[in-house]
């Protein structure tokens, strides 16, 4: 699809997980809080431990937080295959090319960053509780 293998493991994996909300919405919006509180605690965690492992590795370089926008796909794949791949950073855009790439392929992912932050102010406007109920 698009260029891209699709494995149905991984089918199979996301519709499982998928299935799996869906169910624990049906249960309820108790159940479903605590669920989507702890995720939220899990990601959390996650992202200040592997910053701080990311910081006081030794195998950490400032070289590896140069983006790959911009980045030439199909000339890349020509290389490996003919066997003249040395180095990635050749097929990556540089200056204002990869410049404004960077800055397009941010404006298209970061709606989807804002989706869960919507949850409280709809359940606050479609209950009819106490708002200090709804967090």
């Amino acid at each position: 699809m698009a260029g891209y293998d699709v494995w149905l493991g991984e089918m199979l994996l996301a519709m499982g997980i998928l299935i799996l909300f869906g169910i624990l919405n049906i249960l309820g919006v108790k159940k479903a809080g605590i669920v989507q509180t702890i995720l939220a605690a899990l990601l959390g965690i996650s992202v200040v431990t592997l910053t701080i492992a990311a910081l006081v590795s030794s195998k950490t370089s400032f070289a590896n937080m140069a983006p790959w926008w911009g980045f030439h796909k199909s000339d890349a794949i020509a290389a490996w295959t003919n066997g003249t791949y040395t180095s990635i950073d050749e097929f990556a855009n540089s200056g204002t090319v990869g410049a404004v790439s960077a800055v397009l392929a941010t404006f298209v992912i970061a709606p989807w960053a804002y989706v869960g932050f919507d949850t409280i102010p709809q359940a606050a406007e479609e209950f009819k509780f106490s708002y200090k109920k709804v967090s």
